[in-house]
């Protein structure tokens, strides 16, 4: 049913407003329906009246579309974006989304922290079959009380590591997302650098990791209207290895230059 609150004295805003206003980064999307006299008209609606009409400003309409109803009539839909509640609204708890995603990804077993000692222990040979470095396909087993081999033991034993090329690194991606009504310059400011735990890690009970550090990523930023309506931010945490200065030098080669800024 319309009601009876009347835009311009043209048309009628309907009752069957519908939309989500707290979705995970706090942005709300609202649907005004509208009934016009007119195709001319459905074009000529100025937005700003509609979200007047039903209480809500600083919105962004990012569509209007329309179909024919009753006789001449037409009904239009507009779609507005806005942040929830207080327009001015940065980010807060309210409408912030915390991720971590844990993964396992292969890497070279020379990359392994306790390679050298791998090495040692596992008969690396630097000349193998097809002429690349290796783990041997015999090891010397492992070592008596004195030393020496446990008895039954020789030097022909098959290696465990043989044909090992990989190992499974833990990682990880931290991030978090949220919408706020302007961008701040500053998710731009820390990017290639190395931090020792993420913004809010403590609220998925992420502490640190011993011998670990966190690569500040390039946030992910989007917004669909230039002079209105809300931005969407992901800021993004890579989990790095162990070996701190290689980190550096493999995670942070690209960062943005901040001199003088």
């Amino acid at each position: 049913m319309a009601t009876d609150a009347l835009v311009n004295g043209t048309y009628l805003v309907l009752g069957e407003v519908s939309g989500d206003v707290a979705d995970k980064q706090g942005v709300a999307s609202v649907t005004v329906p509208v009934i016009v006299p007119d195709l001319p008209t459905a074009f000529s609606v100025n937005p700003d009246d509609v979200q007047a009409a039903v209480g809500i400003f600083g919105f962004a309409c990012l569509g209007r579309p329309f179909h024919q109803i009753e006789g001449a009539l037409y009904q239009v839909n507009f779609k507005f974006e806005g942040v929830a509640g207080n327009a001015s609204l940065s980010q807060s708890e309210t409408n912030t989304q915390w991720d971590f995603d844990l993964e396992m990804e292969n890497a070279p077993i020379q990359t392994h922290p306790s390679f050298q000692s791998l090495k040692d222990t596992y008969n690396w040979s630097t000349t193998g079959a097809d002429g690349s470095p290796g783990f041997a396909e015999t090891w010397s087993g492992a070592k008596g009380a004195n030393g020496g081999l446990p008895g039954g033991q020789n030097n022909t034993q098959p290696n465990p590591l043989f044909g090992t090329t990989d190992w499974l690194k833990i990682g990880g991606i931290y991030s978090r997302s949220y919408g706020v009504t302007s961008v701040p310059s500053s998710i731009y400011q820390a990017l290639g650098t190395l931090i020792p735990v993420p913004p809010d890690a403590q609220v998925l009970g992420i502490t640190s990791f011993p011998g670990r550090a966190w690569f500040v990523m390039a946030p992910k930023v989007t917004r669909r209207n230039k002079s209105t309506g809300p931005a969407r931010i992901t800021e993004r945490y890579r989990l790095t290895g162990q070996d701190l200065g290689a980190a550096k030098i493999i995670y942070a080669q690209g960062q943005l230059d901040q001199a003088g800024s």
